[in-house]
């Protein structure tokens, strides 16, 4: 009797034990991506991040989680892109809140991109971030170091003409920043007129609201009221 009695416990437990498993790999999405796989533990990690990307701007809790669980993998794999993404996300939740943060984990998600290529638009977005980041912490001179860097990765690419356009766009409004921290408000001028002319061509029209506050602020300050 004791020794059924002793089987039903110990049977117990294991069902126990493994609903508890269950719920933490549930729960938990660092737990519940398999090791020993190391292409299907990069997929997980990719989920993460392209789930993680959007959150972060937002500042959202669950996408800053996300990162982390994503940089802490890719770390015990030394995955590059993958701790690229997860920097460049966190990024995003510390802009403008700790632009030390900030600068610290763009810096990171450039050099991990110079190790393994994300591609075209993830390498342009962090330099563009980063030169932007800069220019919060009034540092204009590190700000254009890295948004002529962006300049001439944009330049020298050979993607479809619109997405060149849409980085040019986004570079020249960068670097038009940087100037306008300078007080070099002609130079502001110029680039965000080439800014404003590529969002007309490709009908950004958000990004053309911008450029045109900003080319008003300019104004402005020119004195040029007509």
């Amino acid at each position: 009797m004791n020794g059924y009695f002793r089987s039903g416990i110990s049977i117990l437990v294991f069902a126990l034990c493994s609903l508890f498993v269950f719920a933490q790999n549930k729960t938990n999405p660092v737990s519940a991506i398999p090791h020993n796989n190391s292409d299907g533990l990069k997929s997980k990690i990719d989920s993460l991040n392209n789930e993680a990307d959007t959150l972060c701007l937002h500042k959202n809790e669950a996408g800053i989680r996300m990162a982390r669980s994503a940089l802490y993998l890719s770390k015990n794999i030394n995955y590059h892109i993958g701790i690229g993404d997860a920097s460049h996300s966190l990024g995003l939740a510390k802009f403008r809140r700790d632009n030390d943060s900030a600068i610290y984990f763009f810096r990171q998600a450039r050099e991990e991109y110079l190790q393994e290529f994300p591609g075209f638009e993830k390498f342009a977005f962090a330099l563009n971030n980063l030169s932007r980041t800069y220019d919060e912490r009034l540092q204009y001179d590190s700000s254009m170091h890295f948004i002529r860097q962006a300049l001439q990765f944009v330049q020298d690419t050979r993607e479809t003409p619109a997405v060149k356009q849409k980085w040019l766009m986004y570079t020249y409004g960068a670097m038009a920043n940087s100037f306008s921290g300078q007080n070099r408000n002609d130079s502001a001028n110029i680039l965000l007129l080439k800014a404003i002319n590529l969002a007309e061509q490709l009908r950004n029209y958000k990004m053309l609201a911008v450029y045109f506050k900003s080319l008003s602020g300019i104004q402005l300050q020119l004195r040029n009221y007509t």
